[in-house]
């Protein structure tokens, strides 16, 4: 058996889905045995790949609105957003010569929508914001749902989610049938474990950060529900906040303007501190130094940052959105997404009583041992073999 697996969102700055191929793409070589995993792109591709996911980085900035941005950086945008256009196009006309040349049998999506294959799909559905939630969500990324998703979900052999929550939305609003879809949960890195003092304050100095603070791990935009937590947050006692800044440890996202204004007309000087993007090898020091990880989203399709936090030996304060629900247990406090007050309270409560936080955490580091890469693979490779024995044609929903 041969697969090919499309690792092209790995090559850029590492969020959910790029985090999701890299850790995958770590664990499903060792399984293959005479069998072989292939990613794409590779070889000189994927360093081209590696440049160009640098150089689209960079956002438009920070301060300005986008009806504000001058005519020169206007013109460098629609150039970045050309080159990021003619790239992927590059990627799909180099995909499919790799597939022509190659015996490939089988066609592994993580992405949501599949490039053109005569291969059959496996296809990754991480959750179905865009469609059900298309408000969160830039115009361009909505069409490209709504033209492209359900016919990928229709002709995909089969369809894995990271959730059991989004397994069951699929099948409620996608009509697939359940033999046709499998959950299959994110794991969590090996390194997310408690760590030497030592090892933490050193990355804490190198970020200029405290030794205590409550954490934000993700992209700041609406769908994380950041400004019911800026604000539950600011209405803390002084005394608290002086002790314990909120750290936001995540890019702007998209149609983050609310919380900027936010951030900087009020929660910047009311203690919180905004970090911007933060590295794979540094986020286990966060976990480690946080008192607490604030997780309020109005929905997820999995939530690794709060059991990141458990692996970690931490306390975690998750929305009840049905995913965090799933994955977390009973080892969160959960506060309803729009609940500012019941916010407030938990952060109070968490940050000044030191028993009830001891027992927040208590067994988190065992429990996260259930979500493992190894773990996660090897379900995947599963549905691989499961797929080769299906004969090959398109399967009706």
């Amino acid at each position: 058996m041969r697969v090919v697996f499309n690792a092209l969102a790995s090559y850029r700055q590492r969020t959910g889905v790029g985090s999701y191929i890299a850790n995958l793409l770590a664990e499903l070589p060792g399984l293959a045995g005479s069998d072989e995993i292939a990613a794409f792109p590779s070889g000189w591709m994927a360093q081209v790949a590696t440049v160009a996911g640098g150089l689209l980085k960079r956002r438009q900035p920070h301060h300005v609105q986008p009806k504000s941005v001058p005519l020169e950086d206007k013109t460098r945008f629609r150039w970045r957003g050309f080159l990021k256009q003619f790239g992927k196009g590059l990627c799909k006309h180099g995909f499919q010569l790799t597939c022509s040349r190659s015996e490939f049998d089988l066609y592994h999506e993580p992405n949501f929508i599949p490039w053109p294959s005569e291969l059959p799909v496996v296809l990754t559905v991480h959750d179905l914001s865009v469609l059900l939630h298309p408000e969160w969500h830039p115009l361009d990324r909505v069409k490209q749902h709504e033209n492209n998703f359900p016919r990928s979900l229709r002709e995909s052999r089969h369809i894995i989610t990271v959730s059991e929550t989004v397994r069951q939305e699929t099948i409620r609003h996608f009509g697939i049938a359940p033999d046709r879809i499998t959950a299959v949960h994110n794991g969590v890195r090996s390194d997310m474990e408690p760590l030497p003092e030592a090892q933490v304050h050193e990355v804490l100095r190198r970020r200029g950060l405290p030794t205590k603070f409550v954490l934000y791990v993700g992209a700041v935009e609406p769908r994380k529900n950041l400004l019911t937590v800026m604000r539950a947050y600011c209405g803390l006692p002084s005394d608290v906040r002086s002790e314990y800044p909120l750290v936001l440890a995540g890019p702007w996202g998209w149609n983050y303007q609310k919380e900027r204004a936010y951030y900087e007309s009020v929660g910047r000087g009311r203690g919180i501190l905004h970090l911007g993007y933060v590295a794979d090898d540094e986020l286990p020091a966060l976990y480690n130094a946080a008192r607490v990880l604030v997780y309020p989203s109005h929905y997820e399709g999995f939530g690794l940052p709060p059991v990141e936090m458990l692996a970690c030996g931490g306390a975690v304060i998750a929305s009840t959105a049905a995913a965090l629900r799933e994955v977390l247990g009973n080892r969160a406090e959960f506060v309803e997404p729009l609940d500012e007050a019941g916010w407030r309270l938990s952060l109070l409560r968490v940050l000044s009583d030191d028993e009830y936080r001891k027992r927040l955490s208590e067994g988190g580091s065992e429990y996260a041992r259930r979500f493992s890469w190894r773990r996660s693979a090897e379900k995947t490779w599963h549905v691989y073999r499961q797929c080769i024995a299906v004969p090959r044609r398109r399967i009706a929903a």
